[in-house]
């Protein structure tokens, strides 16, 4: 994971047009902030900023959901 403080970008591009969420939760898996919710299109590279500024130091879960697809990403936020 890259090591943010304050401010992550996550890039993604997707292979079809699908209804995608990206949801930030502890490594315990608790629920802390929807991040992205919405349609994405082919042909595209998205970007999405994950606010780290009031997190906790430590590790977080990025969850990508979209169709079949299923993916966890990791974030490290340090002081």
């Amino acid at each position: 994971p890259n090591p943010t403080s304050d401010l992550a970008q996550l890039q993604f591009e997707v292979s079809e047009a699908q209804r995608l969420t990206i949801r930030l939760h502890t490594m315990g898996g608790a629920f802390l902030d929807n991040i992205f919710d919405g349609t994405v299109e082919p042909g595209a590279i998205y970007q999405v900023d994950v606010d780290a500024g009031s997190l906790s130091s430590g590790l977080y879960q990025l969850r990508i959901s979209g169709g079949a697809h299923s993916e966890v990403r990791k974030l490290l936020v340090t002081p």
